[in-house]
């Protein structure tokens, strides 16, 4: 019991120091329609970053081609299920997740079953 205990004092402590560092004011990006670099927390410096990857973006790279970056679909998923609210599920203590080949199964399973009740 005690060891419980100690692991979630743990997990909060880092928790808490994530959150700190990530009010830190040190991160320079550029802003729209600002000509200077703007200093902005860390937290916010991400969020911006996963937008960009959401949206995908175009550079010129060393050699003066221009480099397209598609949209990440995971960073789409990120920002979609945090502007819906959505929690992401978290293993229970003590608890496995199912493996890929169960997870699968079950699908497959599923499937199967919803043909037959057609």
């Amino acid at each position: 019991m005690a060891d419980k205990i100690e692991r979630q004092d743990v997990k909060q402590i880092l928790t808490d120091f994530l959150r700190q560092i990530a009010d830190e004011k040190t991160e320079f990006v550029e802003l729209p329609g600002q000509e200077d670099l703007a200093i902005v927390t860390k937290a916010e410096a991400i969020s911006r970053y996963v937008w960009k990857c959401a949206l995908g973006w175009r550079e010129i790279n060393d050699k003066g081609d221009e480099v397209v970056h598609e949209p990440d679909k995971a960073a789409i998923h990120l920002l979609f299920d945090r502007l819906e609210g959505k929690i992401t599920a978290l293993p229970l203590a003590g608890k496995k997740l199912p493996s890929i080949a169960d997870r699968v199964g079950e699908a497959s399973k599923r499937a199967l079953n919803k043909i037959a009740d057609e």
